[in-house]
């Protein structure tokens, strides 16, 4: 179709034959352009545009969507209702009363563009203040500035509500092009080309395959390790969305400024508002900005909101006397007199909402008695439609503020003709209760809106009790049907269409998708509003498992420990689920330092046959049990475990990266603990960090490299000890099983490097941290540490106290309990207390012989030793003690491979240091290696 104007003066012999011929010669290249044999009109491309002549491209307003192609001007179509002017009785009004938002928001979005900085802004206001007009306002303004400017809109809605990544999702979904309820090859499509769009060529695959999870378009996973290990790991999968949703964000920022509008934010969910933390904190030099709306409740929902972000917000005040005038005028002009103006202005009190409706009811003439409330305004307003036109907006109410014609026909069934509904939903559009939005998120599905969230509730608190329950039934089925990717939506329609097996079904799935956005909350309160709508066995023991990995995460054990126990008894031994609870019983038997019953259950993953899906699992939590078990001494069960989880990685070794480096993981605690072979541990910890960045599993990288940066202090490679260290935190924040030996290894590499100052203030913070989480055995860990560091710093009657405040409840922890009667001893000796200081290093030599391995620093204790001898007047012990010092200090650097990193373990390592120069005073010179 092609549209062209001119002239006419009569003389042809056609009426318009030059504006005829000119629409005909704009037409001919959009023809020319159509596939061959493929008819432009009736073609699978969506609408197409109308082909228009510089004249009448020239006369459009801006109500319309105009575009220069390559073949001359287009006609797109009538811009979306938030990006145009707002209509009142069918007459344009401006945004009155808002100047001074508009310029703020303004300025700072040109601040964002030109300065290059990320910018939060949250917009609050009680119903009916005018948020989204404000928006709808704003959005023209930035476009006429910044070409190429696009705008993310994801938008809340109290069926929604926390839904994760809800509005996230929403906002992407408009970026990308896609839509609910496409094959599911067109959404692959679309997503893979909209990607490449912008987003480096090395990185698509990945930014495509995580947002297709966030989305709800998944790609198979048979050639993508990073893929397969997020699917096993819902706290990997929640950080693997995230980056990708982020590195897209960057992508699209590189090439145009973004504005990021999430509407209804009270309606929102938690990880969109972590994603958006984070991007503010990552990108803070790109050209973006959030700008939130929310009803004033929005700050309960989630305190802080931003603050860290330096997050601006705007609280829309009501608007003053000469602005709700200013309105009044506009619309009814001079039939507004001053004692109607002076009503109408002082009985909305500077609602705009409100004013507009009894704007409107004053034209209409019914004006005799205008209601005294927003609420009974609108309920007078809905009474006065026919019944035909309540019924529909009834039902379309039970979809929440956005719905589908199609969805409302199939509310009413026969009770309204398919053409009698879309008849009436015009006259409502036209009438302005109802807003026709410009795209669909079902694809050829005609997709409307309530002008305003009170008319949506208006007409929702009209149904009758039997109505509400029958729509949202048959709302649900209607979704379902068409394909509707959230399934918290579909769960809260089937919960109060009263169908509690489906329900359950559904609320089942929004607590994996919560779990896998990291929304513990959330999880726990699906996971049991699914469990109480009755799931079968096999579902019910994955909530059991999710429920008890949940509350292990938020150290609310006992919950923990009825949930693992719950789960075990109905899941299948060897089964994913299976071993999730045992893996949350282990941790809660750690815990409560019941270190027999951790060992029964260490015993369980050595006697079962795991299921192909939860191998990997199983051989996590074997390492989970290694780690702790080598830290109370059981060395040769740990042995044992790695021969099991060798067993069942090599098989799958090459194609599993994650299992390989569980694989290697298994080594790194036994082999510089028991073995007395950090350069081995080093090894094998730089071949799993490399296997899980093969996986993107970044969560296990930093574990790898913690383990890295421990065996690296043991090597005397301080420096680089510390930058591992340090670089394995993420946000400055020590989380998990593994902190507080993360900690005491940064804090033992600080003092050793003489940074005595930050390796005290570090110790501390560590020390009250687990105080306050009641974690007794990590506080003491954090004290044996901390007396290491007072005796580096000459301290040595302080380093005595902490040192045996330390021993009181080391009681299994063979491996610090080592390393602190170590301390003491050497605390008591630069007391001068000889005697105490030789009974306490004997206490621990006799320990390390019963061990077979001495664990942390063996070579301080055996130095120790000696001295003590040599202070109580045993030359010759002390001389054949240092002798076997030196002799294990000597084998420990023939393992070495690296003469750089040998050197350093004899000369940077104060004990080791001083062993070998004692020796050469007290034996003689031997080869050192």
């Amino acid at each position: 179709m092609a549209l062209a104007m001119g002239h006419d003066d009569g003389s042809a012999r056609g009426p318009g034959k030059a504006a005829v011929d000119r629409a005909a010669s704009t037409l001919a290249p959009c023809l020319g352009a159509a596939p061959e044999g493929e008819d432009r009109g009736t073609g699978n491309h969506g609408p197409l545009p109308i082909a228009i002549d510089d004249v009448t491209a020239g006369l459009l307003d801006g109500r319309f969507e105009v575009r220069e192609g390559e073949a001359g001007f287009e006609l797109h179509g009538e811009r979306a209702a938030t990006a145009g002017t707002r209509r009142l009785l069918g007459r344009s009004t401006s945004c009155v009363g808002r100047d001074s938002e508009l310029s703020t928001l303004m300025g700072l979005f040109t601040d964002c563009a030109d300065e290059l900085v990320a910018h939060a802004v949250l917009v609050t206001a009680p119903a009916g203040m005018g948020k989204s007009r404000l928006v709808a306002e704003l959005m023209p303004l930035i476009k006429a500035r910044y070409e190429g400017v696009v705008f993310w809109v994801g938008w809340g809605d109290p069926l929604r509500g926390g839904s994760a990544f809800g509005l996230l999702r929403q906002a992407l979904q408009s970026a990308l092009g896609l839509h609910d309820g496409a094959p599911l090859a067109v959404r692959q499509d679309t997503l893979r080309s909209r990607v490449a769009r912008h987003v480096p060529e090395a990185e698509r695959p990945r930014v495509t395959e995580f947002l297709g999870e966030l989305l709800d378009t998944p790609f198979p996973d048979d050639d993508s390790a990073p893929l397969r290990a997020a699917r096993h790991e819902a706290a990997v999968m929640s950080e693997q969305m995230r980056r990708a949703a982020e590195d897209f964000l960057r992508a699209e920022c590189a090439a145009h400024p973004v504005l990021l509008v999430l509407e209804d934010l009270h309606w929102g969910d938690l990880p969109t508002v972590r994603f958006v933390d984070a991007a503010l904190r990552d990108l803070k030099e790109l050209p973006w900005m959030v700008l939130a709306l929310a009803r004033p409740e929005v700050h309960q929902l989630f305190p802080q909101l931003w603050a860290k972000r330096a997050a601006q917000e705007i609280r829309l005040h009501p608007l003053t006397h000469s602005a709700s005038e200013r309105l009044v005028r506009q619309v009814l002009g001079e039939e507004a007199g001053p004692t109607a103006m002076a009503r109408l202005v002082a009985q909305a009190e500077g609602n705009p909402f409100y004013l507009e409706e009894l704007i409107r009811a004053v034209a209409e003439r019914k004006d005799e008695a205008l209601p005294e409330t927003v609420v009974a305004m609108v309920h007078t307003r809905l009474g006065r439609l026919l019944d035909d036109e309540r019924q529909l907006l009834r039902a379309a109410s039970v979809f929440g503020e956005v719905f589908w014609s199609d969805g409302v026909a199939a509310l009413l069934g026969s009770a309204l003709p398919a053409p009698a509904i879309h008849r009436q939903l015009e006259t409502l559009v036209d009438r302005e209760l109802l807003v026709r939005r410009p795209d669909s998120r079902f694809p050829g599905m005609e997709e409307l809106s309530f002008r305003h969230a009170l008319l949506r509730e208006g007409a929702y608190a009209m149904l009758t009790e039997t109505d509400r329950i029958l729509g949202h039934r048959l709302a649900a089925e209607w979704l379902e049907r068409q394909g509707e990717s959230e399934p918290m939506v579909l769960a809260e329609h089937y919960d109060r269409g009263q169908e509690p097996a489906q329900a359950g079904r559904f609320y089942f799935q929004a607590a994996a998708r919560a779990m896998q956005a990291g929304d513990l909350e959330a999880a726990i309160e699906r996971a049991r509003r699914a469990l109480a709508h009755g799931l079968p066995d096999a579902e019910r023991s994955i909530l059991f498992g999710v429920l008890a990995e949940v509350h292990c995460w938020l150290g609310e054990w006992e919950q923990a420990a009825r949930w693992g126990a719950e789960g075990i008894a109905l899941a299948a031994p060897g089964s994913h689920p299976w071993a999730i609870a045992i893996t949350a019983k282990m941790a809660i038997a750690l815990r409560e330092g019941r270190i027999d019953t951790l060992t029964e259950l260490f015993h369980l993953f050595h006697t079962v046959e795991p299921s192909r899906d939860a191998v990997i699992a199983i051989v996590s939590a074997i390492n989970f049990g290694c780690f702790f078990l080598s830290s109370v001494g059981r060395f040769a069960l740990v042995e044992r475990s790695v021969a099991r989880i060798a067993a069942l990685v090599e098989p799958i070794a090459v194609r599993e990266p994650v299992a390989r480096g569980w694989m290697h993981m298994s080594h790194v605690s036994i082999e510089p603990w028991a073995h007395e072979d950090p350069w081995a541990g080093l090894g094998h910890t730089e071949v799993a960090r490399g296997s899980f960045l093969e996986a993107n599993h970044r969560q296990n990288a930093r574990l790898a490299q913690m383990m890295m940066g421990m065996n690296l202090w043991l090597l005397g490679a301080l420096e680089r000890a510390e930058r591992e260290l340090r670089g394995s935190v993420e946000d400055g924040a020590f989380y998990g099983p593994t902190a507080s030996r993360h900690l005491s290894c940064l804090v033992g590499t600080l003092a050793d490097r003489g940074k005595l100052d930050e390796a005290h203030e570090v110790a501390s913070r560590m020390i009250e941290a687990w105080q306050a989480q009641g974690l007794r055995v990590q506080e003491s860990q954090g004290r044996a540490i901390l007396a290491h560091v007072l005796f580096r710093g000459a301290k040595h009657a302080a380093a005595e106290r902490e040192a045996r405040a330390a021993l009181e409840r080391l009681t299994f922890w063979s491996v610090d309990k080592l390393a602190a009667m170590a301390t003491l001893a050497a605390a008591l000796l630069a007391q001068g207390r000889a005697a105490e200081a030789l009974a306490a290093a004997e206490a621990a030599m006799t320990h390390y012989e019963a061990l077979g391995a001495f664990g942390f620093r063996g070579a301080f204790a055996r130095l120790v030793h000696a001295e003590a001898l040599e202070a109580t007047g045993d030359h010759a012990g002390a001389c054949r003690a240092l002798s076997t010092a030196r002799a294990r200090l000597q084998l420990q650097a023939a393992r070495i491979g690296d003469l750089t990193v040998r050197r350093g373990f004899l000369e940077n390592l104060p004990e080791n240091a001083r062993t070998l120069v004692l020796a050469r005073l007290w034996i003689g010179n031997e080869d050192e290696g």
